[in-house]
């Protein structure tokens, strides 16, 4: 009976044995990774923007959403400048953009965007997509839409 006891406890001693001596054995010169994130960050918004082209596949339609932003589906979207080789994503299939009336023009009026119409977009950097079809460009990553 002492010997089904002393197993459990002699097992149980030489694990806490092993982790303290792992711990111990972290060299005193070791140095922490240092990362500069403020360059990487950096970086990131300074990515090229590209300037696509499409043409408007339905109506404008108006968000149900709080901030009642506006949804474009788009088609036959060309590039005029891609740093970031995006256009075979929406180039399928097109592309949604929800936007807010900050991102569109001053004199934006929904019933100006009509079905056929060509716009021209600038999206900042890499933008954030959705794996949807169409896919879904999120409106943040939008600079701005006009007519074309």
């Amino acid at each position: 009976m002492k010997a089904k006891k002393i197993i459990p406890i002699l097992l149980l001693t030489t694990l806490a044995g092993i982790s303290l001596a792992a711990c111990a054995s972290k060299k005193s010169n070791d140095k922490p990774i240092e990362t500069n994130t403020s360059t990487t960050t950096q970086e990131s918004t300074n990515e090229s923007e590209g300037t696509f082209t499409a043409v408007i596949d339905g109506d404008v339609s108006q968000n149900e959403t709080v901030d009642k932003s506006y949804r474009f589906l788009l088609k036959d979207v060309d590039s005029t400048d891609d740093p970031n080789d995006i256009l075979p994503v929406m180039k399928n299939n097109g592309v949604v953009l929800n936007l807010e009336k900050s991102q569109l023009p001053d004199d934006f009026k929904i019933e100006d965007y009509k079905d056929g119409q060509k716009v021209k977009f600038v999206i900042k950097g890499l933008a954030p997509m959705t794996a949807s079809i169409p896919p879904q460009v999120a409106g943040n990553a939008v600079k701005s839409l006009e007519k074309n």
